[in-house]
């Protein structure tokens, strides 16, 4: 499924969930030599930092530089507001969505888990099923949703509402590029027990590991994979 993905796209609310979430599979991809390309929705400042432009600009210098730990191939900026796209028209997400999909034809979607408690990332996923919906033509054959520290986590508090992964990725390999990538968020990160801390992001990466026989992993739930 994974290892015989050729263009991968990764769907982010914003600029770090990419690297929390799948830092470690992005990095794994790139060394079997799939195409990744990122797609971050929210300019991810404007709610914290009030529209501030050094600060913007500096969360974009930190996710290039972040991605460029992880091998990213292209980052694709989208033009909503930060903790505000549920006020944004569904189709105008949908629009932008699908015109990445268009453009650079991934075969692979990962995006976030509608159980998170960010409601950004819920949006991005509700958004995700109509763009990838497998009408004839569609180019993703596999749709995967992952795991965010201090987003899943507390979302799965609800009783209806759970992450449950089917799918493990080992990135005993990866983690090191991973916590590195991280690392360039200067500030997103936070000391521990902080769920984003780099000791947390490992802790969750080795319990993972550790119910799959590896020693550090990440967790996918899988929505659609078609065999063809």
């Amino acid at each position: 499924m994974l290892s015989n993905a050729k263009r991968c796209l990764v769907l982010a609310a914003h600029a770090d969930d990419e690297t929390i979430g799948i830092g470690g599979t992005i990095a794994k991809l790139k060394n079997k030599g799939c195409q990744v390309r990122v797609a971050i929705a929210t300019d991810g400042t404007s709610s914290q930092y009030h529209g501030n432009q050094d600060a913007f600009r500096r969360r974009q210098m930190q996710a290039e530089q972040a991605m460029s730990i992880l091998g990213v191939d292209e980052i694709i900026y989208g033009p909503f507001p930060d903790m505000r796209l549920d006020e944004i028209p569904h189709i105008e997400i949908n629009k932008w969505m699908e015109s990445i999909i268009s453009d650079q034809a991934p075969d692979l979607l990962m995006v976030h888990h509608p159980s998170d408690v960010n409601f950004d990332h819920k949006c991005l996923f509700q958004s995700a099923m109509v763009a990838s919906r497998p009408t004839p033509g569609q180019s993703i054959r596999t749709v995967l949703c992952y795991y965010v520290n201090s987003s899943t986590e507390w979302g799965m508090l609800h009783p209806n509402e759970s992450f449950r992964p089917q799918i493990f990725v080992n990135i005993s390999t990866t983690l090191k590029t991973k916590l590195q990538a991280f690392l360039a968020y200067k500030d997103e990160l936070r000391d521990a027990p902080h769920p984003r801390s780099l000791e947390s992001l490992e802790i969750t990466a080795r319990y993972y590991g550790s119910i799959t026989g590896f020693d550090a992993a990440e967790p996918f739930t899988i929505v659609r994979g078609l065999w063809t």
